[in-house]
């Protein structure tokens, strides 16, 4: 803690506490960045072999690496598709493999 700063307003005492630890400062090119690359929670690794096959992360991890965009969209166009059977099978949906999908699309620029 950096700062603080005490009132009283009408005989109650109020404490105002400013933190100066970077966390009001303006954001940063790499703290952009960090809010965007996440929009939803990672999916575990084990999500991967119990949920969905391995291969799948393979494919989805492969086709980052190589910077695919057209390939990860349509990994996630097909998640999308298989939503209803995919929370018929599990009990959930597939918003965490597009989560997946989706960062790996921002991560190389898509």
């Amino acid at each position: 803690m950096k700062g603080c700063l005490t009132v009283i307003v009408g005989g109650t005492l109020l404490l105002f506490v400013v933190l100066t630890a970077g966390l009001v400062a303006a954001p940063s090119d790499n703290d952009e960045q960090a809010s965007t690359t996440r929009s939803t929670p990672a999916p575990s690794a084990s999500m991967f072999g119990a949920k969905y096959a391995t291969a799948v992360q393979t494919r989805i991890d492969t086709m980052a690496a190589r910077s695919d965009c057209s390939g990860l969209q349509a990994e996630f166009d097909t998640a999308d598709r298989n939503d209803t059977a995919t929370r018929t099978r599990t009990g959930t949906g597939t918003a965490d493999l597009m989560g997946y999908i989706h960062d790996a699309m921002r991560r190389v620029g898509c």
